[in-house]
């Protein structure tokens, strides 16, 4: 009978771990949406937005490679002017 009561013991233990790490996994997902919904709200500028989420105006495949790696090697220093931008408008 002591068996079965170990047995019982380390499975409502068990239980209780996964749905409490699973609980405190919600929260954290949670709380890094809400810090991603707030941190858009707080830069919500068409400059910034342009940078960020770029319109490719290239017709054929070759065209939107170069117009990718582009837009990768010159990131940085487009979104720091946008930055300045929405740090003048504000």
């Amino acid at each position: 009978m002591q068996r079965l009561h170990i047995i019982i013991i380390i499975l409502f233990a068990s239980v209780s771990l996964v749905g409490l790490t699973t609980t405190q996994s919600l929260w954290v997902w949670n709380a890094v949406k809400l810090g991603e919904q707030q941190h858009e709200h707080r830069i919500d500028d068409s400059a910034v937005k342009s940078v960020l989420d770029p319109d490719l105006q290239a017709k054929t495949p070759f065209g939107r490679i170069c117009e990718e790696f582009y837009l990768t090697e010159t990131f940085t220093p487009r979104f720091i002017k946008a930055m300045k931008i929405a740090y003048g408008r504000m």
